[in-house]
C-alpha cells in the first residue's frame, strides 16, 4: 500500500509506502537508465516505479499506475472516523 499523494505529470505519485511488505521492489534497467520498479508481493503484477526525486520527508517519488489504485471519498467516512488523509493502493480491488 502507498499512500502520501504529491503532484505529478499524470501519473499518480506517492513519497512513502503505507506497508512495505505488499510491494516488491526490484531494479530495472530498462530504456538506458536505473529506476525501481515496484510490483504486488501478492500477486506480482507491475505498478510502477520510484525516483530519487520526489518531495520531502523521504527524497523519493513513486509513480504508480492509476490502474492499480482504488479511490475512497471522503464524504463516505463514518462519524468519528476522521478525514481520509491518504489514498490507498489497491491491486487486487476484491482482496489485498
Amino acid at each position: 500500500m502507498l499512500y502520501h499523494f504529491t503532484v505529478s505529470l499524470g501519473w499518480p505519485s506517492f513519497y512513502d509506502v503505507m506497508a512495505s511488505d505488499t510491494i516488491t521492489f526490484t531494479d530495472d534497467y530498462s530504456f538506458g537508465m536505473h529506476r525501481v520498479e515496484t510490483s504486488c508481493s501478492q500477486c506480482g503484477s507491475h505498478l510502477g516505479h520510484i525516483f530519487d526525486d520526489g518531495p520531502r520527508p523521504t527524497g523519493k517519488r513513486y509513480c504508480i499506475n492509476s490502474a492499480s489504485l482504488s479511490f475512497q471519498s471522503a464524504d463516505t467516512n463514518q462519524p468519528g472516523e476522521g478525514n481520509i488523509s491518504s489514498t490507498p493502493v489497491q491491486v487486487d480491488k476484491t482482496k489485498l
